[in-house]
């Protein structure tokens, strides 16, 4: 039995191109090389969907590698990889598929037949090859349909001239993508009348539909994006088509969707929701985009070039001393759980999400360390302060993988996304304080960090330079640079200066 990949490879080594059957059904994508975003150190492969003949959707099949990647430059691998493609064409033009058992298929087609001499015209026969001669092609363009053409060198041709009826780009695309492209071929080809090849070139068309461009850019971000950011990224991107299919229904290849059409569609979120949504939604289109881009599907992305809109973000206050003393008496009575998630945030500096992420695992006692997943980064470790470890519960009773904050307790399991758990507690903190004490829009679970911050900062700035206390807040709060933390400083207004009456 031939799988499909051995017949691939069975192709490339013999490295033939062939006219095609333009009249097959297709029930594949178009194949396309993956460049690896011009990465050597990245595996290059040729990907393509083919369609399930259990669900009868297009599903991505296993890239075809063959040995590009033992190549060292980037035009070798892509030469290599440019014959796989053709050659994946060509079987998949001729009717084969990744799910049947091909060897019938293969051995028919490589059956010498009888060549029908009344529509070829003349064959002219020597001791090394057989050539058809352009009187013949003028009255047929050769097309390939059910044979395998051999020759002896790399890449035999059948050569079009003068062809009355097809213009200069037809005739180019005859050369390139339906007959073969050197002088000489041995073997024996079908024929068909040179209108109707006209009419299926006519029809043929090498653009990517924009379900396949989604379906390939997903495909590729749910490999390199976090689970939490890829629902949020697939979101948007099936949102934008979902637009397309009913504000856009004439558009049906990506290459159509432009920069005017996105903007059309970003104004429609901004007048529905905010400036934030809408720059959002740019964002993660412009991804796809270049996705695209780096996959040879478009030239250029010009998604990048529209112009984020300013938004107005809702800016958390510090608690004062009273605010925070209140909130954690009345707490430490009310809601003890939702009060050690809170000194977490308080002690630890964490954010709300991160908070929500952490397993029993994660905690280690013996060294007073806590191991976490940062914002946009892998796993992170900060000590855990005395003022949050003296405060622990016994967690020896939990397994390591059980969530450190359940919905309603401490250690267990919670099958739920980060951001669900992040809206749980957020929800929690509103009902249970917030509506208590009368707070407004302005304060909530983050503003626990900025309050503790503020509260560092000021007690440091008592003792050493402007420089020194940033340099030693930095390695608290985990910022990334200096710039990042002074930033965030000025933010929160945490840097005041003293009384400046005698200026007057």
């Amino acid at each position: 039995m031939l799988t499909f990949q051995e017949l691939i490879q069975s192709e490339y080594e013999s490295a033939y191109d062939y006219a095609y059957d333009l009249t097959m059904k297709k029930t594949y994508s178009e194949p396309k090389i993956y460049m690896g975003n011009n990465d050597l150190s990245k595996r290059w492969y040729v990907y393509f969907s083919y369609e399930d003949p259990k669900t009868g959707k297009l599903k991505r099949q296993t890239p075809i590698y063959g040995n590009a990647n033992t190549f060292k430059t980037k035009e070798e691998r892509l030469a290599v990889l440019s014959i796989y493609r053709r050659v994946l064409v060509k079987l998949l033009k001729q009717g084969y598929s990744p799910y049947e058992d091909n060897t019938e298929l293969h051995t028919k087609l490589n059956t010498p037949t009888q060549l029908d001499t009344n529509n070829v015209g003349s064959v002219v026969s020597n001791s090394n090859s057989k050539t058809v001669q352009n009187n013949a092609l003028d009255k047929a363009v050769v097309t390939p349909v059910n044979t395998v053409v051999k020759a002896e060198n790399d890449h035999p041709t059948l050569k079009a001239n003068n062809h009355q009826n097809v213009n200069e780009n037809q005739q180019q695309e005859i050369q390139q993508n339906i007959i073969p492209s050197d002088n000489q071929t041995e073997g024996k080809v079908n024929i068909l009348e040179k209108n109707e090849a006209t009419q299926q070139i006519q029809n043929k068309t090498n653009k990517t539909t924009i379900e396949d461009a989604i379906e390939l850019d997903l495909t590729l971000k749910e490999k390199s994006l976090r689970a939490t950011s890829f629902r949020g990224y697939s979101s948007n991107l099936r949102r934008f088509k979902k637009w397309l299919d009913q504000k856009q229904k004439h558009l049906k290849y990506i290459e159509d969707v432009d920069k005017a059409v996105v903007v059309i569609y970003l104004n429609e979120v901004l007048l529905s929701s905010s400036a934030r949504n809408r720059n959002n939604y740019k964002a993660s289109i412009s991804s796809f985009y270049t996705t695209l881009v780096d996959n040879d599907i478009l030239p250029i992305n010009n998604i990048k070039n529209i112009k984020k809109l300013k938004t107005q973000s809702v800016r958390h206050k510090t608690y004062t001393e009273e605010q925070q003393n209140e909130i954690f008496e009345y707490l430490e009575k009310e809601d003890q759980t939702l009060l050690l998630f809170i000194k977490f945030l308080s002690y630890s500096f964490l954010r709300p999400i991160e908070v929500c992420r952490l397993k029993i695992g994660d905690i280690n006692l013996k060294e007073k360390t806590i191991s976490y997943r940062a914002k946009n980064k892998n796993y992170k470790t900060r000590i855990i302060p005395s003022i949050l470890y003296d405060v622990l519960p016994d967690l020896s009773k939990y397994r390591a993988d059980d969530h450190l904050f359940n919905k309603q307790q401490i250690g267990g399991v919670w099958d739920l996304g980060d951001d669900s758990k992040r809206g749980y507690y957020t929800t929690r903190f509103k009902t249970v304080v917030k509506d208590k004490f009368k707070l407004g829009s302005e304060y909530g679970l983050y503003s626990f960090r900025h309050t503790f911050i503020t509260k560092v900062y000021r007690s440091l700035a008592e003792q050493y330079s402007p420089y020194e206390t940033k340099s030693r807040l930095m390695q608290i709060t985990g910022h990334e640079s200096m710039a990042a933390l002074q930033a965030y400083l000025r933010e929160i207004d945490v840097e005041l200066p003293e009384d400046y009456s005698n200026y007057f």
